[in-house]
């Protein structure tokens, strides 16, 4: 086989056609991973079936303004939850008539930031204080249509959320749904939402990592639960290019941080203790948590010819890890090894957002159940 060739990637296996816009924002339904969502920067949500490579679904006015900026699916359900530019967090159910709306948040909150929710009890979402929607999809053309009507003391109630707090931080830990978002009243703060009573119960703001460095907006975020107590835990990259977690029994303080890039943090993954984060600069850093010294110790800095890293993930099983790129590839590198294995130069403009499917072997399947 000639050497070049054999260096090239291969062919994309199918290419999903269908929004009008760049696409922010994709990701697999948690039940069915032949489902993959997608979301635009014109509002529109779509459902697709990879394997029958066609398109099932099409929410078209989903977050008409500003558009979606992030998608996240919900384990063992076939729910997504999406943010809009404009601040608002929708959860959508998947059913045979289609995705219905089955709660709303107006969060006050239009930075770039992505949020993450956790959801520990959808049944309490779907008991929540109803919403009237209406919902049409067609997969073949633009005529979907989204409406949704909440009452005026609902949203009364939104408007009094940036005054409402629980300020004792160890009853964090006993919400079964929030999601963390970026704040725009402070710079640097996050704000932590309960989904079923859409209301704010925590903020969090970092500390400065040094006398004249300020972190600014939060860019990414993670928020999710340590096994086996099931502690709180949340971490952000921010503006300056700082990376910070906090245990959220102890919200006041810090728990690690760095400064891994000298452009915003756009994304990262964590992985058993490690991780990895990209940036608008050109550099995609492999890093330990080190929770004894309160840093981010660097493994491995992959330098690239152009700027820009918009999404990182890491593959279930910890294997690999793929990140997209404004020089229109993605990447794909050994996460243990901390080597770049290929690259993939199939898109023609920016990329904003990957995700990689993973089919877990039955033993660990059947571990899980």
């Amino acid at each position: 086989m000639n050497e070049s060739r054999a260096d090239d990637a291969p062919d994309p296996y199918f290419v999903l056609r269908g929004h009008r816009t760049f696409i922010n924002s994709v990701c697999f339904d948690q039940l069915n991973d032949s489902f993959l969502y997608s979301g635009s920067g014109d509002g529109e949500i779509r459902l697709w079936n990879v394997e029958e490579k066609r398109c099932l679904k099409v929410i078209q006015h989903a977050h008409p303004e500003g558009g979606v900026l992030s998608l996240h699916t919900v384990p063992n359900h076939n729910t997504v939850i999406s943010q809009g530019r404009d601040g608002t967090i929708k959860v959508w159910n998947l059913d045979q008539t289609g995705l219905s709306l089955i709660d709303k948040i107006e969060t006050n909150s239009i930075s770039l930031g992505k949020c993450s929710p956790i959801v520990g009890n959808l049944q309490t979402l779907k008991n929540a204080p109803s919403i009237a929607t209406t919902t049409t999809t067609t997969p073949t053309s633009s005529s979907t249509t989204t409406t949704t009507a909440q009452s005026a003391a609902t949203d009364q109630n939104v408007l009094n959320n940036s005054s409402s707090m629980i300020n004792i931080n160890t009853t964090i830990n006993g919400f079964e749904n929030l999601v963390a978002i970026s704040s725009d009243e402070v710079p640097s703060q996050i704000e932590i939402w309960d989904l079923t009573q859409r209301e704010i119960v925590m903020r969090v703001k970092a500390d400065q990592l040094g006398n004249s460095d300020r972190h600014g907006m939060a860019m990414s975020i993670k928020l999710w639960r340590e096994q086996p107590v099931g502690q709180l835990n949340l971490c952000s990259g921010f503006e300056n290019g700082g990376l910070c977690l906090w245990d959220l029994r102890n919200a006041q303080q810090t728990a690690v941080k760095s400064k891994l890039h000298t452009e915003p943090l756009l994304s990262f993954a964590l992985k058993d203790g490690n991780g990895v984060s990209g940036s608008g600069d050109n550099k995609i850093v492999d890093f330990k948590i080190n929770y004894d010294s309160g840093i981010f110790e660097k493994i491995t800095e992959h330098t690239l010819n152009n700027n820009g890293i918009s999404d990182v993930k890491i593959r279930g099983d910890g294997k690999i890890y793929a990140t997209a790129g404004w020089d229109r590839r993605v990447r794909i590198y050994n996460f243990r090894k901390h080597t770049p294995l290929a690259i993939l130069k199939v898109c023609v403009v920016d990329i904003y957002c990957t995700t990689i499917r993973y089919n877990q072997p039955q033993d660990q399947i059947d571990e899980i159940n």
